[in-house]
């Protein structure tokens, strides 16, 4: 395929991918790769299938082919993680490692309530990780159980906290980042504020929009799309902005 991507892109006026959230991460990941711009065409018959929310795809089947033949072709972001790629969400901590934890014929059966049950597990077993956070000449640091760097209105089958501020083609992630809980009532208050979508002004939090970023900490491992990632020390995302050209209801 790579010797080849000139001659397709010549020839080809679109790419079909059909599957989950990990499968068009593969698809997107390897046009990235080889500097394929031609359009995908997505059927969400995944088993959370969170970007095609977002795209505003039904989850009835029969509706996604025909909304596949009256969608229209947008131009949206893509992300960087050091030298691989990733559509929608790179995330760290224990709720990020449910995502790729979970066995596949759980996720086909149970759906997103899969990661719920697998997420129930971890609660009694938060870790922690020392992070150093840079991005747009300002530095964070601390003690964090989880991170989410997102370009997404859902993830892992819920409604994004900050869903409001996500515009797919802007050039900003919005990364959300959840200190470690030392307390069951800060744990309730970190629950309370995801669930009711109220985050900007709790202790618990830290929110930032931002093209790029880099990360450090001990070895650290990070879920792309809902699929393993690689364990890393030092982190670098970027904001590809209108690198992928997607067919979109």
């Amino acid at each position: 395929m790579k010797r080849n991507s000139k001659v397709r892109n010549k020839y080809l006026d679109l790419l079909i991918c059909a599957g989950g959230d990990g499968t068009l991460n593969n698809v997107i990941s390897r046009c990235m790769e080889i500097g394929c711009d031609l359009p995908i065409g997505y059927l969400p018959v995944g088993s959370t299938n969170d970007f095609a929310r977002t795209l505003g795809f039904s989850s009835d089947f029969t509706e996604i082919l025909k909304q596949s033949c009256m969608s229209a072709e947008r131009r949206i972001d893509i992300g960087k993680f050091n030298d691989q790629y990733f559509v929608y969400v790179a995330a760290f901590g224990s709720l990020a490692e449910v995502s790729y934890s979970t066995p596949q014929w759980t996720k086909n059966i149970l759906g997103h309530f899969a990661y719920l049950l697998k997420g129930i597990q971890k609660v009694t077993d938060i870790k922690s990780y020392s992070l150093t956070i840079v991005y747009d000449g300002k530095i964070e640091k601390g003690e964090f159980c989880i991170g989410l760097v997102m370009n997404s209105l859902s993830i892992g089958g819920f409604k994004n906290p900050v869903s409001q501020d996500v515009v797919l083609d802007d050039g900003l992630f919005e990364v959300l980042l959840i200190r470690t809980p030392q307390s069951l009532n800060e744990l309730q208050q970190i629950i309370v504020s995801l669930l009711g979508q109220k985050i900007y002004e709790e202790k618990m939090f830290i929110y930032i929009q931002t093209g790029n970023l880099k990360v450090e900490s001990d070895l650290m491992e990070w879920t792309l799309d809902g699929e393993f990632g690689g364990a890393a020390q030092k982190i670098e995302i970027s904001n590809c902005r209108q690198a992928l050209r997607i067919i979109s209801s």
